[in-house]
């Protein structure tokens, strides 16, 4: 999930239907929940699987680096790392 160099893998291109569906086929949930959204920051989806919480959302600490992008959380427990990696998809780049 992460280079070797430890920073997030980063994809550009997808589009928001086609994020919220990579989502769910890692997670390997039917649908999407209901976001939460937190105030000031943007929206987050939670699934809870045995591995541990992948997680979904529309904003992130490294945005000014970055610019904005949707980031997956993925548990540690499902990689086998011991960090919990992250896979981002810019929005709004070609």
């Amino acid at each position: 999930m992460r280079p070797a160099n430890g920073c997030p893998l980063f994809s550009s291109g997808a589009t928001d239907v086609e994020v919220k569906q990579y989502f769910s086929e890692l997670t390997g949930s039917t649908s999407l929940p209901s976001p939460r959204t937190i105030s000031g920051k943007g929206d987050i989806y939670v699934v809870s699987t045995p591995e541990g919480n992948y997680t979904l959302r529309n904003f992130s600490s490294s945005s000014g680096q970055t610019g904005p992008a949707w980031t997956i959380d993925v548990p540690k427990a499902a990689t086998g790392t011991t960090y919990n990696p992250e896979i981002k998809f810019l929005i709004g780049k070609p």
